[in-house]
């Protein structure tokens, strides 16, 4: 039995005291090792006298709003966090592949 997760996560950005930026997005992965990343949404949080204030943020902001920091990877996923899921689906289809041309070859 395959066991299939669906998820929102979260991953936060510290640009200075009053301010905080956050990616949000879906993951959907098998047994935890496989992931797929999607649907990616980002916040920025401005702590003010009357609390916390969230505004969304476009990519091209957060490009902008990473350049304040010195240490902005955690807003990047690597490979197999982003493409994990399609990399084992291609290792597992490509092995009836070239099974297939072992055999066409040496027969």
């Amino acid at each position: 039995m395959l066991l299939w997760i669906w998820e929102r996560k979260r991953a936060t950005l510290q640009l200075d005291q009053f301010r905080i930026l956050a990616m949000y997005y879906r993951t959907v992965s098998i047994f935890w090792i496989f992931p797929f990343a999607y649907s990616f949404h980002y916040e920025l949080a401005t702590y003010t006298q009357d609390g916390w204030v969230v505004q969304p943020v476009t990519k091209e902001q957060v490009a902008e709003l990473e350049q304040s920091v010195e240490d902005s990877s955690v807003l990047h996923l690597n490979i197999w966090q982003r493409w994990g899921l399609f990399i084992l689906i291609g290792v597992v289809m490509s092995i009836p592949v070239m099974m297939g041309i072992y055999f066409s070859v040496m027969y």
